[in-house]
């Protein structure tokens, strides 16, 4: 999504179904079971949501095909238990019962930046789970977050082995839209924070890290700095192609080289008067 944009609904029965002030009541309900039996650091909730937006919740899922399925018939509202470390669960209504609710993961892309979480086979399944709050959340506890967990541990000791580290690209939705994008592992060396600090990114989301004034100089700067520090680095899909370059027939994309770690290299040179650049430990 390329920015924020109106609310709007295909009928007055879909708006009545986003509006519906019982489910907003038992969607709370949910929220603070589960923050009483978890704990989860918070829930944040979803209201008066039209179908494009609901459907737009898709592309966060981890698998979830009969997720994304009915998204696009259930009701305009949702549930986000938020977990953080191991990615959040989205609940919404089934679309044809009122008393059963879905629950499935969202795609924690910050544990590794290599996986195919849309289409995983072996992700989480979607969990089938009753309306009364406390069954709902001993449903999600018992079942779906020691499946998340599981696989959740295996994919992050994956990326520490040898998994990309920072992707660098420009930024698509619309908090970062035409801002320069690293996306990290939340695994990543603080060396690995610091060289993505020096060149002028900050923390802006969870494992995101942004620069709005930039140019195609600088963001091939910063991927070959990180190169050169012995980072597994790559280019994004969206990552800015130089002007006037057109693609080589036959020509590798830069769009999908990982670099592998070699010895470190000297660091391109500072401006004069800022500190030297500190040598980055690696983690290895």
């Amino acid at each position: 999504m390329s920015g924020p944009r109106r609310i709007g609904f295909a009928s007055p029965e879909e708006e009545a179904a986003a509006q519906d002030i019982d489910l907003a009541k038992r969607f709370r309900a949910i929220g603070a079971a589960a923050a009483d039996r978890i704990p989860i650091p918070f829930h944040i909730g979803g209201y008066n949501l039209d179908r494009a937006s609901m459907i737009e919740l898709g592309e966060e899922l981890w698998g979830a095909d009969e997720m994304r399925e009915a998204l696009a018939t259930t009701p305009g509202q949702k549930l986000n238990l938020c977990l953080r470390r191991d990615g959040d669960i989205l609940l919404v209504r089934h679309p044809t019962d009122p008393d059963i609710f879905l629950a499935a993961c969202l795609a924690p892309t910050h544990v590794n930046l290599d996986h195919d979480w849309t289409r995983d086979p072996h992700a989480p399944a979607v969990l089938h789970v009753p309306a009364d709050p406390h069954r709902a959340v001993e449903a999600i506890a018992a079942t779906l977050l020691p499946r998340q967990q599981a696989a959740v541990t295996a994919l992050r000791q994956s990326a520490v082995a040898g998994g990309t580290e920072v992707v660098v690209g420009v930024g698509r939705t619309w908090r970062h839209a035409g801002q320069l994008t690293a996306h990290v592992t939340d695994t990543a060396h603080w060396g690995t924070v610091n060289d993505l600090e020096y060149h002028g990114l900050t923390r802006t989301d969870h494992c995101v890290y942004t620069r709005a004034d930039w140019d195609q100089q600088q963001a091939e700067h910063l991927v070959e700095h990180l190169q050169h520090a012995g980072i597994r680095v790559r280019r994004g899909p969206d990552f800015p192609a130089p002007a006037g370059a057109a693609r080589k027939s036959g020509a590798t994309s830069a769009t999908t080289v990982t670099t592998a770690p070699g010895p470190p290299a000297p660091s391109p040179p500072r401006p004069p008067g800022t500190p030297p650049v500190r040598p980055t430990p690696r983690r290895r």
